[in-house]
């Protein structure tokens, strides 16, 4: 499961329609690919989507949230002044992935690198 970014800018007083997530998965192919959305408001005039992808790749996931975004912004009249800036995968940090309580870092994902310097393996 990857988490996608979508960054769209907006009028300064675009407000979202209702249920966008909803939306947003009616254009999500493969069917079922996109598990859920989230949409942020935080800032006027950039709408940030957070859609939830299971995918191969990280490469794939973002081909998939782009396509979504990109069908929903072409075809949905609400959508048709807004503009795609960006996407991304969202990397959560170390630190994060602790308060979270996702792994005990056993898991070869924080694994610490070899010093270079030395014998060690």
């Amino acid at each position: 499961m990857y988490l996608i970014h979508v960054r769209i800018n907006t009028s300064h007083d675009f407000v979202p329609p209702e249920r966008l997530n909803q939306l947003l998965l009616a254009h999500a192919a493969p069917e079922g690919a996109v598990d859920h959305v989230s949409v942020h408001t935080n800032q006027p005039g950039i709408v940030t989507l957070g859609l939830f992808i299971a995918a191969e790749s990280l490469l794939s996931a973002e081909r998939i949230a782009l396509e979504a975004v990109t069908l929903a912004v072409s075809t949905e009249p609400a959508l048709n002044e807004c503009r795609i800036t960006s996407h991304s995968g969202a990397l959560v940090g170390v630190f994060f992935d602790r308060e979270v309580g996702a792994g005990d870092g056993d898991d070869g994902r924080t694994m610490h690198l070899p010093d270079q310097a030395s014998d060690e393996c």
